[in-house]
Order: C-alpha cells, then structure tokens, then sequence
C-alpha cells in the first residue's frame, strides 16, 4: 500500500503466454495512448515486423482485423510479434516473458532471440520456456518439475551435469540434428 500503483507497474513489461491484441491498429496496439513512432518503430524492428508493417497500404495505422476497411489479418506468430514489440516498446526494467516463442517461426525465432539477448544487457528478463533454443545465452536457468527447482546453472553447467535439462535440450536438439546431418 506504501507503493505508489503506477510507478510499481512501469517497473514491469510482460508478454503473457495468452496475450490480448485489439481491434486497434497496430501503433496503438503496442504504444497505446503513448505516442512514440522511434520507439513503436524499434520495437518493431526488434521482433522482425517493421519491414511487414511498413509494406502495408496504412502502415502502423492498420487495424489488427479485416473487419475494418483499414484492417489486415495477421497469423498467430505475427501477433504473438506484436505482443512482444509491445514489452519492448515499453523500456521497462524487468520483463517477465512466458512461452515468447510459441507460435513463432525458427528464423523469426532467432531474431527474437537476438533482440532479447541485446535488451537483457541492461534488463533482468525472466523467460518462461519449453523451447530450449532460448536458454543458451541466459545468465542463469531454473529446471523445474513438479513445482520445485530440480536444476539451476548455465547452459553449459547443466549439460555438464547431466540431468533433466540435458535430457531435454538434447531431446529438442535431435529433431533438428537428425534432419540436418
């Protein structure tokens, strides 16, 4: 109660793994009442969409559906895109990201990555996540099963160990590994 509300919550930016896009259009999906076109603009980039939202006839001014003259239809990686331009447009200290990647291509995939691990110099990031791909570069990893901490470490310090999360990055590896050999 001694915490001022509103300070408290410019302190967070969360990608929920059940986010919510508007019939807005897309600047306002992501900045909301906060105009900033360099800061939209880079969050855009950041996830991979400026060139896309840039090719559109009303570019960010686009409706996030069809049934508006203005409006476009976008595929579930692209929104779950938006959804996370919107935690990086927001600049906040600490962001809390569940399942970033889900419904993500593996190329869209890496800039994501990429963008996370630029911004995560000068931000703690707390990434939920059953796509291990994401967790190489992480500062330090929770293993968890059945609600407790079984594991923590690096990537390399859990390989090394040998146990759950070993198992399951080599498990997700394989998939990738067979094809390409």
């Amino acid at each position: 109660k001694e915490i001022d509300y509103d300070e408290y919550m410019k302190l967070f930016s969360i990608v929920p793994q059940n986010y919510a896009l508007f019939f807005f259009d897309i600047y306002e999906n992501i900045a909301f009442d906060r105009k900033d076109d360099k800061r939209c603009d880079s969050a855009l980039n950041k996830v991979g969409m400026l060139e896309k939202v840039e090719g559109l006839t009303w570019k960010k001014n686009t409706f996030m559906s069809k049934w508006f003259a203005k409006g476009c239809d976008f595929s579930g990686g692209e929104k779950q895109r938006f959804a996370i331009a919107r935690s990086f447009f927001n600049e906040a200290p600490v962001m809390i990201m569940d399942e970033p990647n889900a419904a993500i291509d593996p190329l869209a995939e890496k800039k994501i990555n990429d963008s996370i691990k630029a911004i995560g110099r000068d931000k703690l990031v707390i990434s939920i996540s059953h796509r291990l791909s994401m967790t190489k570069d992480c500062d330090m990893i929770l293993v968890f099963e059945n609600g407790e901490i079984k594991e923590k470490g690096t990537h390399a310090e859990l390989i090394e160990l040998g146990g759950l999360y070993r198992e399951a990055f080599y498990t997700q590896a394989r998939h990738y590994i067979s094809e390409a050999v």
